[in-house]
């Protein structure tokens, strides 16, 4: 119920004119009722920005529709968590504050200050009611995976109705499949932390039950669908961290072993994964083309050079270039990607400043120097430790990997984009819960039911 809901408001904003504007602009008395209303409003305008192209009738409207009704609801949010009793500073910890003190602060030295102040806000005041939000509106972390399997259904429904149609499947450069979102690159994004959750379930729950088998094999068929090299990479990265910040690297094996004593559910998926690839005649040319993609060479070394080496290179420049500063947070400095700034026609002020960025770490080096790389530091560390130590593998897999995708895909301060959807999964493990704390790595939970 709560999925069809969803999918008719994606469907109404693609198939009306002005439909997404419209749809966003309704949100926002909803997102003025309460924090979960807000929260929830969140959620739904990820979905918006991020649908294909093909499918939508453009209107230019829809961008300041979907960010007044954006910092609306984070007001909201806001303004709940201030009025509740207790501290702020037991809900946000103060290094938050201090990492944005010292990002407004190097905004001085920024070669577009109002930019950098603008993204920098927008950052901290979205993700931080993000992570308030989901806090104050679920009283367990399986009310807030009921919207977010919900979110990810939709998506994967929509996206394989649409398999057999390349002038909308594969819109943006008819290679990769995109689905219902707006690049290859972001479908891999949106789905590489759904299949580490499903995997993780996989885990506690064994591969009974058919819903996860299938779920599992449509999951994984579309990301190698996309070509896109990150969701895979993302997944093994973030158990590698989990099992190293988790502290229980010696108990991997025994839940390895009791995955290799069950391994009828495993071929079954790995079954129908294959019938699945299988079904195209060409594979082993897709095969190639998936791990170097549109490059001319034919080695590793040189696919990534061409897909994001040089822009590592003119990253590094910058850095050799501004060491201590920075260029300014949410900048760019490019020979090959003009910086440009998109400003509302009605009120002058700017709606995005795209840049693109090969690598988080890199990134912060880049935009903010040696003095906004410590506060960041500071600041991410103890943050994607919490998220490891999520009672839930299968939760704090799913935040986590949403998280390394930011090693090829820096969207982690992006409010309008896949940002905000990293931001909810982490705020999802984030979230306090009731449920005994458990330590193992990846042994079955018994004390988590799957949500329904």
């Amino acid at each position: 119920m709560l999925a069809a809901w969803m999918a008719s408001l994606v469907v109404a904003s693609g198939a009306l004119p002005y439909g997404r504007a419209i749809v966003a602009l309704l949100m926002l008395p909803f997102a003025l009722v309460g924090p979960r209303y807000a929260t929830v409003c969140l959620l739904l305008l990820f979905i918006l920005r991020m649908l294909n192209p093909a499918v939508l009738i453009q209107d230019e409207q829809f961008a300041a529709a979907a960010w007044l009704t954006t910092l609306t609801a984070s007001a909201r949010v806001w303004w709940s968590a201030i009025d509740r009793r207790g501290s702020l500073a037991s809900k946000l910890p103060p290094r938050w504050g201090w990492y944005f003190a010292s990002v407004v602060l190097l905004a001085s030295w920024s070669s577009a200050p109002s930019i950098s102040l603008m993204k920098a806000t927008t950052f901290f005041f979205v993700a931080g009611a993000t992570v308030l939000g989901v806090r104050q509106s679920f009283s367990t972390r399986e009310q807030a995976a009921e919207w977010l399997v919900a979110m990810w259904l939709i998506v994967c429904v929509l996206s394989m109705t649409i398999v057999s149609m390349p002038h909308i499947g594969y819109f943006r450069d008819g290679q990769g499949f995109q689905g219902v979102l707006n690049h290859p690159q972001a479908l891999a994004v949106f789905l590489a932390p759904l299949l580490a959750y499903l995997l993780g379930k996989a885990g506690q729950l064994g591969l009974k039950n058919l819903a996860l088998v299938l779920s599992l094999t449509a999951t994984t068929g579309l990301i190698l669908m996309t070509r896109a090299r990150t969701g895979p990479a993302s997944i093994v990265l973030a158990l590698l961290l989990l099992l190293l910040l988790r502290g229980n690297v010696g108990q991997a094996l025994p839940a390895l072993k009791r995955a290799l004593k069950r391994p009828a559910g495993w071929l079954k998926m790995m079954a129908a994964l294959a019938g699945f690839i299988l079904i195209s005649p060409s594979f082993s040319e897709q095969a190639r083309e998936y791990l170097f993609k549109s490059a001319s060479s034919d080695d590793v070394g040189g696919a990534f050079e061409e897909s994001r080496g040089f822009i590592i290179a003119q990253a590094l420049i910058n850095i050799d270039s501004h060491p201590i500063t920075g260029i300014g947070f949410g900048v760019s400095e490019s020979a090959t990607h003009e910086f440009t700034v998109d400003l509302d026609p009605l009120t002058g002020l700017p709606l995005s400043a795209a840049t693109e960025k090969a690598n988080l770490l890199i990134a912060v080096a880049e935009e903010t120097g040696l003095v906004g790389s410590l506060f960041f530091l500071a600041f991410f560390l103890p943050f994607i430790r919490r998220i490891a130590r999520c009672p839930d593998i299968s939760v704090a897999w799913c935040a986590m990997t949403g998280i390394c995708t930011n090693i090829s895909e820096m969207t982690f301060f992006s409010m309008g984009g896949l940002g905000l959807y990293t931001w909810m999964l982490a705020a999802w493990a984030l979230r306090p819960d009731s449920t005994p704390r458990i330590h193992t790595a990846i042994r079955p939970v018994t004390a988590i039911q799957h949500p329904s």
